[in-house]
């Protein structure tokens, strides 16, 4: 049995894929909801949405984060990140 795809549906699926490769995945939190992030040397961290407490390690850092704003590592980081209100990450 040959399975084959819809170009359609595979050039849905590439794209898509594509997109995350491009845009990491938002996150979406609920008020104080926690979450954690590895940030490697120049990744960011960008608060979409609300407003987020992030603490950083090493250096132990507390940020707060509003939309539009972001964090960038200089070094590896990771980050402990508390929605102070709905919030969405990326």
């Amino acid at each position: 049995m040959n399975a084959s795809i819809p170009f359609a549906s595979l050039r849905k699926l590439l794209v898509r894929h594509e997109m995350a490769a491009i845009m990491p995945a938002l996150k979406p939190l609920a008020k104080r909801a926690l979450a954690r992030r590895t940030l490697q040397p120049g990744a960011s961290l960008r608060c979409v949405a609300g407003r987020s407490w992030v603490t950083t390690s090493p250096g132990g850092e507390d940020i707060v984060l509003r939309a539009g704003e972001r964090y960038q590592a200089g070094r590896r980081t990771v980050l402990l990140i508390e929605a102070l209100e709905d919030s969405v990450i990326q």
